[in-house]
């Protein structure tokens, strides 16, 4: 017995120190390797990270489409997939969207209810956003507000502009 543990607390000190071994057993001679070689396996990509309520909708379109024609899509339902380009710095209530071959026209997402958050650091993220699209009328105190949660000068703010605005009722932040 004394002969097996020495074995095993030599085995152990030489995989610790990532010294090459071979194990005799039977009079046949194993080569291993130690930990310490071993090729690392690579991470799969992370799932999406989903916020409110479930999908309803199987198909999604770009935001692109939607900024082509809005009043096509004003007051449906549509699921889109977009470039997150700012969000609530305060804690992650609304964001604005874009599409990356168009990013000076933009879309605010809020959240349905107030029910749920995107994390504050998902500026420049690929989100798959589904919820109610709208042309609205965003009054200059609201902008003034938005322009404070995003850390901006909100005195720069002047008038009420016509936004377009979705609604969301479920977010997928894919990376």
């Amino acid at each position: 017995m004394k002969s097996n543990s020495c074995l095993f607390a030599a085995i152990t000190k030489w995989v610790q120190t990532g010294a090459v071994l071979s194990l005799f057993v039977c009079g046949v001679v194993l080569p291993t390797t130690a930990v310490a070689e071993t090729p690392a396996v690579k991470a799969e990509a992370a799932p999406a990270k989903h916020f409110g309520g479930a999908f309803t909708m199987t198909e999604s379109q770009k935001i692109g489409e939607i900024l082509a024609a809005p009043d096509k899509f004003d007051n449906k339902l549509v699921k889109v997939e977009a470039t997150v380009k700012a969000v609530c710095k305060k804690k992650g209530c609304w964001a604005v969207v874009t599409d990356p071959q168009s990013p000076e026209k933009t879309v605010r997402i809020t959240m349905k209810d107030y029910g749920f958050f995107l994390p504050k650091d998902c500026d420049g993220k690929r989100v798959v956003v589904e919820g109610t699209f709208a042309r609205k009328v965003i009054t200059e105190a609201q902008l003034r507000h938005f322009a404070q949660d995003a850390g901006k000068d909100p005195s720069e703010i002047k008038g009420d502009q016509e936004e377009l605005s979705l609604v969301a009722t479920a977010i997928d932040l894919l990376d």
